[in-house]
């Protein structure tokens, strides 16, 4: 059945031998750092699915760095809101607008070529 599964969406299966760890080094690495955040996160005094929820929060909205994008812009093809964007105002407008007045300026000051 796994294997009908995985050629049907072009996944390549591999095995690894259960009781050695470290023949799958990404699962060890990524199981690593999830050890690391989350026992670090019991210092604030948190309940267990609080933490989780958090750290979930944190690994979905962090830019990875071989694709450039995040894993939920990459399962979504969004941007997953958080507190931090809902604060930030949208900077585009403010961007076209000065750097249209830096233009108004700067043809005041320069005179026609002839």
């Amino acid at each position: 059945y796994i294997q009908g599964v995985c050629s049907s969406n072009n996944i390549r299966h591999v095995t690894t031998t259960p009781y050695h760890p470290r023949s799958n080094g990404l699962a060890e690495r990524a199981v690593r750092t999830f050890k690391q955040r989350f026992s670090s996160s019991k210092k604030g005094g948190e309940d267990t699915h609080t933490r989780l929820c958090r750290y979930l929060m944190s690994y979905r909205t962090s830019v990875h760095r071989t694709t450039n994008r995040t894993p939920a812009e990459l399962m979504m093809g969004r941007q997953l809101r958080t507190k931090l964007t809902l604060l930030k105002p949208d900077l585009t407008s403010k961007v076209e607008e000065n750097i249209f007045k830096q233009k108004l300026y700067h043809d005041k000051g320069v005179s026609a070529v002839k």
